[in-house]
């Protein structure tokens, strides 16, 4: 019976937790159809700056307004009426943190490919929409990794999405032993190298694709 109760607040845990962190990393996949439809991006490309930093600037000054005006007041309502677990060490709050960060670089990447879809089609709603699905799925958004078949666990560990959310929820919840710490940290890395590589091929393929009209 005691085993039952653990494991319904390890779960109970992930979820209050998790349901904070999803509020946080919100993204705009449309950014880059919206400019491309009214022609800013003539003028973004203009501006002595990364467009990728700066689409990058712009999402995390909307996710820092959200963690003041949302998270915080809801947190701290929280703390009043829900039972919240408290990290399991300092030491994993702070790594729970930095994969956090670590995270959101990771599904901040993803969300770019997705908005750079826009100067090959011309609505990337459809795009967004499966992305969204095989995020919500297998980053352990809807259903905690350790639910999943162990088949289905032995592919999609390996994978970015994992990384985005399960993996700093567990830390926080102390579920990993050090030496599966520092390979999560070395896999979400990986990723971020990667998928960021993969966003700045697309984005030189992309601009030789852009024409602007008018006068």
């Amino acid at each position: 019976m005691r085993g039952i109760v653990k494991v319904v607040e390890k779960a109970t845990g992930f979820f209050n937790n998790l349901l904070g962190l999803s509020n946080a990393f919100w993204l705009d996949d449309f950014i880059m159809m919206r400019k491309i439809r009214s022609g800013d991006i003539a003028t973004e490309l203009l501006k002595p700056v990364s467009f990728g930093g700066l689409v990058l600037a712009e999402n995390a000054g909307t996710i820092a307004f959200r963690l003041l005006a949302n998270f915080l007041p809801a947190l701290l309502v929280s703390l009043l009426y829900i039972r919240i677990l408290p990290p399991s060490s300092a030491l994993n709050l702070l790594l729970a943190v930095a994969s956090a960060g670590l995270g959101f670089l990771i599904l901040f990447g993803i969300s770019y490919l997705v908005s750079l879809a826009s100067f090959w089609v011309v609505n990337v709603w459809s795009i967004s929409t499966i992305k969204n699905v095989f995020i919500n799925v297998f980053s352990g958004l809807l259903i905690p990794m350790w639910f999943m078949p162990e088949p289905v666990l032995r592919v999609i560990r390996w994978t970015p999405l994992v990384s985005i959310y399960h993996f700093p929820i567990s830390l926080y919840l102390g579920a990993f032993e050090s030496a599966v710490v520092w390979r999560g940290f070395g896999l979400q890395l990986f990723w971020a190298l990667i998928i960021f590589s993969a966003g700045a091929g697309l984005w030189r393929k992309a601009v030789k694709r852009l024409v602007v009209q008018g006068g």
